[in-house]
């Protein structure tokens, strides 16, 4: 009986191991598709999804920041098909609302449209407030995890499923329901089913 247990054990565990190793390979699949195709990803591209992050989601919310790339991929892929020529870049200008409208009023839509990929101060940084050397490597973060998410490597917290973010103090909009994403600062709406 102790051999019979020993070897139900170990088929158990060789069983566990296998569905791990199959959900990796799965997983893995899934991350590396590129989430908007290559040639919607320049410079440009990059350096404003990286604003988008901070403006959205803040400097450290690295699952918001996925969570925000994830929606505005989405948004965009449907206004691909009304407006054929529409940009990823125009998406993200269109839809953060501290990127959005052509003359910012805020000193903080200011600088957070001046953010560059050199990563030196904005201009109208509030240097009198937050030393810009304790914000800096912030911002690389945000850089690398926009990169990172462009060549297909970061999940979607919200698994496909969210349209739409907004803080906790947005009313909900119209027409969406609130999902979970994980432990996040921003709140994550997909569309109700009709």
């Amino acid at each position: 009986m102790k051999k019979y247990r020993m070897w139900a054990a170990d088929k158990v565990a060789a069983v566990r191991a296998l569905a791990f190793t199959a959900t990796l390979a799965t997983a893995a699949t899934v991350i590396a598709q590129r989430p908007i195709p290559s040639e919607q990803w320049d410079r440009e591209s990059h350096v404003t999804l990286a604003k988008a992050f901070v403006g959205e989601g803040g400097w450290e919310a690295q699952r918001d920041w996925d969570g925000i790339a994830y929606v505005l991929a989405r948004r965009w892929s449907q206004a691909v098909g009304r407006n054929p020529s529409m940009r990823f870049v125009d998406m993200v200008r269109a839809y953060c609302a501290p990127l959005r409208g052509k003359r910012p009023k805020k000193r903080r839509q200011q600088w957070i449209r001046a953010l560059t990929i050199e990563g030196a101060q904005p201009a109208h940084w509030p240097a009198h407030r937050v030393d810009w050397a304790d914000r800096v490597g912030s911002w690389r973060a945000a850089l690398t995890r926009a990169a990172e998410w462009a060549q297909g490597e970061v999940a979607d917290p919200c698994r496909g499923r969210a349209f739409h973010w907004g803080s906790k103090s947005d009313p909900v909009p119209a027409g969406h329901t609130r999902i979970r994403c994980g432990d996040t600062l921003n709140r994550f709406y997909e569309r109700e089913r009709r």
